[in-house]
Parts: C-alpha cells; sequence; structure tokens
C-alpha cells in the first residue's frame, strides 16, 4: 500500500521540498520506467488522483471555470499579464515571468507548477492536494480548501 503522507511536492516557495515536478500531473510516464514507479509509487497515486480531479471537475459542471473558482485563483489577472507576452513564450519561460511580475501566487495557494499553467490544472492539483496533503492545503490556501471540500467533496441532496 502505498503510503501518501510520504509524497513528495516540488519545488514551490509554498512548500520548499524536493520532489515530484507536481503533485499530480506533468510527468512522462513513457520515459518512466517500471523499475522507477515502483520505487516511487506515491508519483503515479498522485498523477492518478490528480486525472481524477479532472473528472471531478467535468463531472461537477466545470467549476474550474466559474467566476469563485477563478476569482479565488486570481485567474482573471493572471490571464491578463500571460496576454501581454508574446505568443511564443515558452510555458516555463510564460510561468516564470508572470510568476515574478505578479505576486499573486505566493498569495492564493498554487500548490505546483502544473497548477500554474491554468485554472483547470489548478483546480486538478488542488484536488490532489486536497485528498493527499490536506492539512498543507489547508494551511496553504484555506479558502481552496473550503470550495474544495463543499463543491466536490460535501454530500449532495
Amino acid at each position: 500500500m502505498v503510503d501518501p503522507t510520504r509524497f513528495t511536492l516540488d519545488q514551490e516557495p509554498a512548500y520548499k521540498n524536493a520532489g515530484a515536478d507536481t503533485i499530480g500531473g506533468d510527468i512522462d510516464l513513457t520515459s518512466m520506467t517500471l523499475q522507477k514507479m515502483q520505487e516511487r509509487p506515491s508519483v503515479l497515486v498522485g498523477i492518478i488522483i490528480h486525472e481524477i480531479g479532472h473528472q471531478l471537475n467535468i463531472n461537477r459542471g466545470y467549476l474550474s471555470l466559474r467566476s469563485d473558482w477563478l476569482t479565488l485563483g486570481h485567474w482573471p489577472e493572471i490571464y491578463s499579464i500571460r496576454a501581454k507576452k508574446p505568443s511564443d513564450t515558452s510555458f516555463n519561460e510564460l510561468t516564470r515571468e508572470v510568476y515574478e511580475e505578479i505576486p499573486v501566487f505566493q498569495k492564493v495557494g498554487i500548490v505546483s507548477k502544473c497548477a500554474m499553467a491554468n485554472a483547470d490544472e489548478d483546480f486538478a492539483e488542488s484536488i490532489a492536494a486536497y485528498i493527499l496533503i490536506p492539512e498543507e492545503f489547508k494551511r496553504i490556501s484555506p479558502e481552496k480548501f473550503a470550495y474544495i471540500g463543499k463543491k466536490v467533496f460535501s454530500p449532495r441532496n
């Protein structure tokens, strides 16, 4: 059995831990050998939970596109800054530039590099954080933690 408490995160300002590139995604499974997967099964678990997060998003009516989620993540401001960048800017360069230009990433509980891509990836990574590292996620972003709990994991009537 995989121990989710042993899951490692990337080197985000919020975590400062070395480990996987993301909580859930951005790992090329085709380049991962069976041995590597067996050595770090928590990475594979994170990927699966991240992908389930996308499905939960879809099944709940694309929560990541709703104004309340976009506002929580300051996505309108982030998208506005990104729109001013050249279209051929690489994702890594764009992320770094936007991150440096707008300190909002340090304020809104972006949980991984993958979550910085867009509101949809932010949502999927937040689902993974909610499941795998709930106390840390609650500390980093109590608003997103509460939102995920209410909109995704609360019993429906």
